[in-house]
């Protein structure tokens, strides 16, 4: 079985058209797999202000929050539900009140119902 790396950003439709073009998938010598990956989330359950730097000047933008990371998730496994992986990287249990205040298991719930394949623990 041959095997090809096809990545980009999550979503990304014309990476999937590809992918589904290609010959190896459609003969069944090949799988389409989608890798997504969070990192860093620090417990932050809710969309926030985030600091980014454009165009030399300070820019905030509302991101994260495991809704929108949810919605993403679930449009990506919409359009290959058996080659998506969902994977942490870490720091997901630390570094907000509600993490801090139930040592991390009030996470686990939530990781759960993201329906993450991989989890590592991170720095705590």
């Amino acid at each position: 079985m041959h095997t090809r790396l096809v990545s980009g950003l999550a979503g990304n439709e014309a990476l999937a058209r590809e992918a589904r073009r290609s010959k190896a998938v459609r003969r069944g010598a090949a799988k389409h797999l989608m890798i997504l990956q969070t990192t860093d989330i620090h417990a932050q359950l809710n969309t926030h202000d985030e600091f980014f730097w454009e165009n030399n000047r300070a820019v905030y933008r509302k991101q994260g929050g495991f809704s929108s990371i949810k919605s993403l998730v679930e449009s990506v496994r919409r359009q290959n539900p058996e080659g998506t992986l969902l994977a942490d990287t870490g720091d997901c249990f630390q570094g907000g009140a509600v993490a801090a205040l139930s040592r991390g298991e009030a996470m686990v719930p939530l990781m759960n119902y993201m329906r993450y394949d991989l989890v590592l623990p991170g720095n705590w």
